[in-house]
């Protein structure tokens, strides 16, 4: 299975404790979805992708995920999240298709882009401790 990721999975940290092991470096890489925006979550830290015509958002490609790898993901992503196939571009051009977590009808925007590098210095190490205290499925692991 593929998944792109956009927000806070494209941290490391985060990947591993939300997967329970870290990846290895030739299963993701760069890819880029076309035709939106990444920005908040309304009174949230983390993003979400709204639609925009000549919207370009960059984010890595995983690739080899099992069925348990996409619960893990899921319940990291929690209700407000939906997996649709999307296509995404890879380096060189070529497509393919991947699992997006998308916005579920109801979450809010808000109107400023999300990037990472500026998450990671203002809100990963909250994040990390807050996340470190859920239990996913799949043998009720407990990050």
């Amino acid at each position: 299975m593929r998944f792109f990721f956009f927000g806070t999975l494209m941290d490391a940290d985060v990947r591993a404790l939300v997967l329970g092991r870290a990846m290895p470096a030739d299963a993701i890489g760069p890819a880029t979805i076309l035709g939106f925006r990444r920005v908040f979550v309304a009174d949230r830290s983390y993003p979400m992708l709204t639609p925009e015509r000549r919207g370009r958002v960059d984010g890595l490609l995983a690739h080899g995920l099992d069925g348990a790898a996409k619960a893990r993901i899921g319940h990291f992503e929690g209700d407000e999240y939906r997996f649709e196939a999307r296509a995404v571009c890879l380096a060189g051009g070529a497509s393919t298709d991947a699992l997006v977590a998308m916005a579920r009808k109801g979450v809010v925007p808000s109107p400023r882009s999300w990037e990472l590098v500026p998450w990671q210095r203002r809100h990963k190490r909250g994040f990390l401790s807050a996340l470190s205290g859920q239990t996913i499925p799949s043998g009720r692991i407990v990050l």
